[in-house]
């Protein structure tokens, strides 16, 4: 054998067996369960978002809207004096399906520099729907005297499916531009029609940016909740 040849083969034998490790390994790998992942956070899962800085509601308040004649009282109360009325001179309102739908309200009273409240995701678990939510903030400055921002009664009135199961709502209680958000659960609110009382939410401080919000005040920790539903 010359010795081209034997450098050959040695090359073809190191070959092969890498072919036969490599094909041994993905076996290996593929004889494992994959497991499922979990249920993905839907981002902005909102059908329609209504938000803005001024609402004639100055209390702080969660409420989840699931029929007609309750949603028509809160969005007059919302709206008062400056409700849109037709040519006929009758108020209105938005039109909603609550066969299949239901208002997330969320008014953060009164408070500083917020132009509204989003939705930011939603994920479905085993038996119940974890909700977060936040405001959207911005920052003012003062040259000649103390900086008191600029007053708002901040609104997110969020269209979503008709929950089947109890809502669990987390606010992002972060107040420092560009950190990650710290979630604190706010309340629970049982589905539509289980017969359990209004929830209500706690007495907290109005959203706003360091300098306008009284120090807030740690919950106590809630029941450890199941894992999310896998796929």
């Amino acid at each position: 054998m010359t010795r081209a040849r034997g450098v050959a083969l040695s090359a073809l034998v190191a070959v092969s067996a890498t072919s036969v490790v490599l094909t041994v390994a993905a076996g290996r790998a593929g004889s494992q369960p994959q497991l499922a992942p979990p249920m993905a956070a839907v981002e902005f899962p909102a059908i329609v978002q209504f938000a803005g800085s001024y609402s004639k509601i100055e209390a702080r308040r969660i409420e989840l809207v699931a029929d007609e004649a309750r949603w028509e009282a809160v969005w007059k109360e919302h709206q008062g004096a400056d409700i849109e009325k037709n040519a006929n001179g009758f108020e209105t309102w938005p039109t909603i399906d609550f066969e299949r739908y239901s208002v997330l309200c969320v008014f953060g009273g009164k408070g500083t520099n917020t132009n509204g409240w989003r939705l930011v995701s939603s994920v479905e678990f085993a038996d119940h729907i974890r909700i977060r939510y936040d405001h959207w903030g911005f920052q003012t400055a003062s040259f000649d005297g103390p900086d008191h921002g600029v007053p708002t009664t901040a609104f997110g009135l969020f269209v979503v499916p008709r929950p089947g199961k109890t809502l669990v709502l987390e606010e992002d209680v972060n107040s420092i531009i560009g950190a990650p958000p710290r979630w604190k659960e706010r309340m629970r609110i049982p589905p539509p029609g289980a017969g359990a009382p209004p929830a209500k939410e706690p007495q907290l401080p109005a959203p706003g940016l360091p300098g306008s919000v009284p120090p807030y005040r740690e919950p106590k920790p809630p029941a450890p909740l199941p894992p999310p539903i896998p796929r």
